[in-house]
């Protein structure tokens, strides 16, 4: 049975989701809460942290997009080219505005409730503190005074009742650990995984068919990312990626975080271990130009190494239902994101400080 219908996100958890509302699990969670079977609840030190994350999430943006502008301004001396809007001027205050917006609008449209920080009492904060007890932990992290503001608003809001707690910080998990009331779930996906098997009795046959699937799914996954464009992203300068191939691949958990009709929408995160080889210039035996001050490479080299890469996969599954049973079912397996191909990042030499 669900313990409750409220639930907390923490910011860690919109940080991790890449402060991207739009993706399946959050529009899944919007549309319960819109339905008003689910109810959010927020603090304004969760908001204030989550607008600053979006506020450095774009200027970073934008310092990227000026320094490619600076550096490909030839390309915007093509008349008509077809660049020629990336050249133009961003109103910053917009696209702020704009950013901000979206997550005013998610929490608007979930009917999120605030848990005001004006009613905890600061001396049961500073008690925890100096005591070194969660969140705080025996080193007196000063950095876990807004987690710690934040539950006590939350648990002030709920007055002893039930509440999930969404987030993977090892720090509210040990806070959550002393509370009988505090249910810590490490996603998203995860909690909607667990609403969905206590509310929906279709949710245990999907998930049977799920698991009965499961090395389909792992050798579709295989498959997409071996297929997939890949690209080097590290330090070594001119150094291009030769191949990648899919050499291991962690068991995963999926969660059913959507039933509608005759549609079901699971998701998990695995990692994935990569056999990766990039060859470039072999500085190491280059020789140094005085005049230009620059390393001179006069031979190439090549690298090959493992690297571990963590994805999001999706899996879609159609069905008919007669007799109450399953029948007619399709499955589509995606991996977010993939399209943009794989990041690996291979340097020439790898130092260890």
């Amino acid at each position: 049975m669900l313990k409750t219908n409220k639930v907390f996100i923490d910011t860690q958890t919109y940080v991790k989701a890449g402060l991207h509302f739009e993706g399946v699990a959050f529009k899944a969670f919007h549309e319960l809460c819109a339905k008003g079977d689910l109810v959010l609840i927020t603090t304004t030190v969760v908001e204030r942290e989550v607008k600053g994350k979006i506020e450095e999430s774009i200027k970073d943006a934008l310092q990227a997009i000026n320094t490619v502008q600076r550096k490909a301004r030839l390309l915007n001396s093509i008349d008509n080219g077809p660049l020629h809007g990336f050249f133009q001027q961003f109103n910053e205050h917009e696209i702020h505005e704009a950013a901000q917006k979206v997550f005013d609008d998610f929490l608007k449209g979930c009917h999120a409730k605030l848990a005001t920080i004006e009613v905890i009492d600061l001396n049961e904060v500073l008690d925890k503190y100096f005591g070194k007890e969660p969140p705080f932990g025996q080193n007196k992290k000063k950095s876990e005074f807004p987690d710690a503001i934040t539950l006590a608003a939350v648990e002030r809001f709920v007055n002893d009742e039930d509440v999930y707690i969404i987030s993977e910080d090892s720090d509210l998990k040990n806070y959550c650990d002393g509370k009988n009331n505090l249910h810590q779930i490490d996603s998203l996906d995860k909690f909607l995984g667990e609403y969905n098997t206590h509310t929906n009795e279709l949710s245990n046959k999907l998930m049977q068919f799920i698991e009965s699937k499961r090395e389909d799914i792992r050798a579709d996954v295989i498959a997409q990312l071996n297929d997939a464009d890949g690209y080097n992203v590290s330090t070594w300068e001119d150094a291009e990626l030769d191949s990648f191939e899919v050499v291991n691949i962690d068991d995963f958990e999926p969660s059913i975080i959507k039933i509608d009709n005759n549609y079901c929408l699971a998701t998990f995160s695995v990692s994935v271990d990569f056999e990766v080889t990039v060859s470039g210039p072999d500085f190491n035996n280059g020789y140094w130009d005085s005049e230009d001050k620059v390393m001179i490479p006069m031979e190439t080299t090549t690298r090959t190494e493992v690297q571990e890469i963590s994805f999001d996969v999706e899996i879609e599954v159609m069905y008919e239902i007669e007799d109450g049973e399953l029948t007619d079912i399709a499955f589509d397996v995606n991996i977010d994101k993939l399209s943009r191909g794989i990041e690996f990042s291979i340097e020439e030499n790898n130092f260890e400080y």
